[in-house]
């Protein structure tokens, strides 16, 4: 047992796992927790790029630059500065190292795939199980 709990231990650091142990299923939660203003259970595009753009806009350029994104993610969410900034990149859809409306954009078509411009729990957990790092090995029902 004691063997089991070391090796987890060696096989989370060396995947950038979560700082406080948040599985991506737990984080997934707390930001849908975070975006969904009228608590509705859905989040909407525009709730989707109040938060992932504008809140997160520290010098208000509308624009998040990956070192805005990697500070507040890392101290909100607690996954470590590597993990944040490969999931950044996957986030940047034309790698031009910040997010815009345009990236949200991009992502809210794979993220709604039946077209009602409200994203559900399930349709963000699944885009979080493909574009977060560790979404495919820290999934509570995996």
């Amino acid at each position: 047992m004691i063997t089991y709990f070391l090796l987890t231990i060696v096989i989370e650091a060396a995947l950038g796992a979560n700082t406080h142990g948040l599985t991506v299923d737990q984080v997934t939660a707390l930001v849908m927790l975070d975006m969904d203003d009228d608590h509705d259970g859905h989040v909407s595009e525009g709730e989707l790029m109040l938060e992932l753009v504008f809140r997160w806009d520290q010098n208000f350029d509308l624009q998040v630059s990956q070192e805005e994104f990697v500070n507040f993610w890392a101290d909100t969410y607690h996954d470590d500065h590597a993990t944040t900034a490969a999931f950044f990149y996957n986030l940047d859809f034309n790698h031009d190292n910040h997010l815009t409306t345009d990236d949200i954009s991009h992502h809210l078509r794979v993220l709604d795939p039946n077209g009602d411009r409200q994203v559900s729990d399930a349709e963000f957990k699944h885009f979080m199980h493909v574009m977060h790092p560790h979404g495919h090995f820290q999934s509570q029902t995996d």
